[in-house]
């Protein structure tokens, strides 16, 4: 429907049509498991089924993939016994949760005996493209399906002049026949061939007294006005008084109308007899069609008719029968409302002054029931519909209900995928705390996340406000609330620098949630503790809170928390140097991904498995994926896009030999705003490397020594601050500054076994920078050893680019030691480097090799693997 079509509709019609006819046992057979989130669109099967209820889930993350996978199993099911066709007409009035469960079906495995069948009209999509400042749903469903096997498009191009004629032949006796053609090619012209016009148009000459006339035919002279709407309009006047008005109170319940609903709206003003006399000469003059199956119910025969009948009335006509329809509605419908609330709330909301609050409230119940149906974008129209109408009350009570409705559209705005609902639930918090609301303002502040820190390396000032407001003002007794509020706010303080107040923060959170024994709430602060205290020294107690998240989020089988918690343990394996592990993991989470299909998954998935590429050396799909990833996460929103990208493209480039393209961009990156350290640290940890890789001294040694500012004695501790002392070991190494090299050995020597994770990148193992600036203060020994042992640890996790860039130092350690058999092995070792970089395309590795022999050495080489590629991006 056009006005009041509601999310998942044509759908919902289908199945409803289904569900009405089909004996209780084969509906329970076929609607299976997935009942429960099937009764979120069809709650009949409540009733039909008897013990089917929708169910909830921790922190109403409700989850559109299991309710799409419902409708999708109840229609193969239905499929089995015969093939189903299923129709949905009018695509372009669709809201986008109906497209979404419409991409999702065309989407799932080719194995059903369905045909979907969709019709849309082309030109409503440009106008509502422009109206909306964005592209047109549905325009962006099909550039999505447009790669989709099995999808055939077809375009019809409307009726030829030919087909017109033969029209004319049926609808119009033997006295136009000499003039058909004429009259054919003119209806034609003024039609373009759209059908519908045609018919219209043609029934109107039928129905006139018309003489022959001489020369060509046409429009005006048969009384025929230019626009097709005048045309419907006046096939309409044509009708009677009791007709007309009838049509007109239809007109404005919707597409479709029942005989009881307008039996109980006073302007039909018809006895029952009268009522039904209307009606019929209404299907008689097509311009209504009645129900075959239905008794009682009636649709327009074209939305046309009933937009030319709509278009006729004032204002205040339409309000009041706007009013008239939602109090007929309230009657009819008085003991199941739940049902109708969306249509009590586009009613109320058009009716004249006077039914605000009542329109306010089925507002935000139409909203309310949305969210649970997992509508979002239904649920936004409602929300900001009662908004406006609240916007004109200023009284206590309505100020909260501003404030809870401003929560609830945040709430929307975040499960849609809309970015601007940071600001919103902001918004509602700043209400709430001024109406001193502990409940609301905790509910405001936990909304307001993205299921990780707000972004990576900076701190977001606004929500730690908040979550700090939220738990000064809420009951300081242990609750799930505050368990959760704990939890978040040590994720969001991730890069503030105060690792025990996160840490306190974190321990106090998980341990309530294990007193209250609240599963839910203890595996969503295990998450949170994850990246709170991501570490090179907390491996283990991260590794355990992934496994208890996991395992908690599999029992609870919320399929959010499982995609976070594969994830982390993605992470944790390969930092602990299993690498089957991670696979196994990620292959679990990007399953999860696919089948979620929310922006920000999506984004994070490529994120890592880019990641996972970086560990293996294989830089080609690294750089695929990784930029990939940037491009869905700027598409999305991701404030923290382009770090996770750059942090990426540093190790991509280093390994390609191509660093000096990032050098010019990294120097003149704009200063970061904030309080956290993290990004401009690891900013001139990049920079002091690429010039060391790249030979420029200079610039090198003026990179490292802002990186050294201090001492490095306020490195941030998180997942940033080992590759921020290993990247500046390297470069003490290679500038030579032996006394940093000896302080930052016993800064690094307790994670000798560790890698150097940088979160969305992969740095290689730690003794492979322990060795080199071992080999900086002169302990070749003890070099040797951590190069042998960073070759171990590479070798378990197959990375081929970092064993190359360790065999290539570990052999010029033994060429300073310069003992005989150390010549020959180094002799190997850099063989076998340089065969490696060849094969691999390591660029970086054959950069290296010419430094260190101090010539020309394998430049040729080098810039063979650097030639230009077509593929390459700025």
């Amino acid at each position: 429907d056009e006005d009041v079509g509601f999310a998942f509709q044509p759908f919902v019609e289908a199945l409803r049509a289904y569900v009405s006819v089909c004996p209780p046992a084969l509906l329970r057979e076929q609607a299976g498991r997935g009942a429960s989130e099937l009764a979120r669109v069809l709650p009949e099967l409540t009733e039909l089924l008897g013990d089917v209820t929708p169910p909830t889930r921790p922190d109403a993350a409700l989850d559109q993939y299991l309710m799409f996978e419902a409708v999708i199993g109840f229609l193969r099911a239905v499929a089995e016994r015969a093939p189903v066709l299923l129709v949905l007409d009018d695509l372009h009035w669709a809201a986008r949760p109906t497209l979404h469960l419409l991409r999702h079906l065309v989407r799932s495995p080719p194995d059903m005996a369905v045909c979907a069948v969709g019709t849309f009209r082309d030109t409503e999509l440009p106008s509502a493209a422009v109206a909306r400042g964005a592209p047109h749903p549905l325009t962006e469903m099909l550039a999505d399906l447009r790669r989709e096997p099995g999808i055939e498009r077809h375009a019809l191009v409307g009726l030829t002049e030919q087909d017109v004629e033969a029209l004319l032949g049926v609808e119009v006796d033997g006295a136009l026949d000499p003039k058909r053609r004429s009259l054919a090619r003119a209806v034609h012209e003024e039609t373009q061939g759209n059908p519908f016009f045609v018919g219209e148009i043609i029934r109107h000459v039928a129905e006139a007294v018309i003489e022959p006339a001489t020369g060509d035919v046409d429009l005006a002279q048969l009384g025929i006005p230019d626009g097709v709407r005048e045309v419907v309009s006046r096939r309409l006047m044509r009708l009677s008084e009791d007709a007309t008005r009838v049509l007109t109170v239809a007109a404005v319940v919707g597409p479709t109308v029942t005989l009881p609903l307008l039996e109980r709206i006073p302007d039909a003003g018809a006895t029952p007899d009268a009522l039904l006399d209307a009606l019929d000469e209404g299907v008689r003059a097509r311009v209504l069609v009645e129900s075959e199956r239905l008794g009682g119910r009636y649709a327009f025969a074209h939305a046309l008719v009933r937009q030319a009948v709509y278009a006729d009335l004032t204002a205040a006509r339409r309000g009041r029968l706007h009013r008239q329809i939602g109090e007929a509605l309230e009657v009819l419908y008085g003991g199941d409302l739940e049902q109708h609330l969306h249509e009590l709330a586009h009613h109320f909301a058009q009716a004249a002054a006077g039914e605000e609050d009542k329109a306010i409230g089925y507002l935000i119940r139409a909203g309310d029931q949305a969210q649970v149906k997992l509508a979002y974008e239904q649920a936004l129209t409602h929300y900001r519909q009662a908004l406006e109408l609240l916007e004109t009350f200023h009284d206590g009570a309505h100020v909260r209900r501003r404030v809870e409705v401003t929560i609830s559209l945040g709430e929307a705005q975040l499960r849609a995928g809309y970015r601007a609902f940071r600001d919103t639930l902001l918004d509602g918090a700043r209400g709430a705390l001024d109406l001193g609301d502990p409940e609301l303002l905790a509910r405001a502040a936990l909304a307001n996340n993205r299921g990780f820190f707000s972004s990576a390396g900076e701190v977001d000032d606004d929500r730690v406000r908040c979550l700090q407001d939220a738990l000064e003002a809420y009951d300081p007794a242990p609750s799930t609330v505050r368990a959760r509020l704990l939890a978040q706010l040590a994720l969001e303080l991730t890069f503030s620098g105060d690792w025990e107040l996160r840490r306190r923060h974190s321990d106090e959170a998980v341990a309530m949630a294990r007193e209250l024994g609240d599963a839910g709430t203890l595996a969503i602060v295990l998450l949170a503790r994850i990246p709170t205290l991501w570490h090179a020294s907390t491996v283990d107690d991260r590794v355990a809170s992934a496994e208890e998240a996991t395992k908690l989020a599999y029992d609870l089988e919320d399929p959010l928390l499982i995609y976070y918690g594969e994830t982390y343990r993605a992470y944790g394996a390969l930092e602990a140097g299993d690498l089957a592990g991670a696979d196994r993991h990620i292959e679990a989470q990007h399953r999860l991904a696919v089948n979620l299909r929310q922006p920000i998954l999506r984004w994070y998935d490529l994120v890592i498995r880019a990641k996972r590429e970086l560990v293996t050396g294989s830089t080609a799909e690294a750089d695929r994926l990784a930029l990939e990833a940037f491009e869905v996460g700027q598409e999305g929103g991701q404030p923290d896009a382009f770090h996770l990208f750059a942090g990426q493209l540093f190790t991509i480039r280093m390994h390609q030999g191509r660093l000096d393209e990032l050098a010019a961009a990294l120097a003149t990156a704009p200063p970061r705003s904030g309080r956290s350290r993290t990004v401009p640290l690891i900013t001139q940890a990049f920079l002091a490397t690429i010039f060391t890789e790249l030979g420029r001294e200079d610039e090198a040694r003026a990179a490292y020594e802002r990186l050294m500012a201090n001492e490095l004695s306020d490195v941030p501790y998180d997942f940033s601050s080992l590759a921020v002392v290993a990247l500046a070991a390297a470069a003490a190494a290679r500038l030579g500054d032996r006394a940093r090299a000896a302080a930052l050995i016993e800064t690094m020597a307790p994670y000798r076994h560790r890698y150097v994770d940088m979160g969305s990148s992969w740095l290689g193992s730690a003794a492979h920078y322990l060795g080199l600036a071992h080999a900086c203060v002169g302990d070749l020994d003890e070099a040797e050893a951590c190069f042998r042992d960073a070759l171990v640890a590479q070798r378990v996790l197959d990375s081929r680019a970092w064993i190359a860039r360790t065999k290539l130092e570990y052999a010029q350690v033994l060429l300073a030691r310069g003992r005989g058999e150390d010549l020959s092995q180094a002799a190997e070792l850099t063989e076998e480097a340089l065969e490696s970089a060849r094969s691999l395309g390591l660029g970086g590795v054959l950069r290296r090799a010419e430094l260190a022999k101090g010539d020309a050495g394998p430049e040729s080489e080098r810039e063979a693997l650097r030639a230009p590629r077509p593929a390459d991006k700025d």
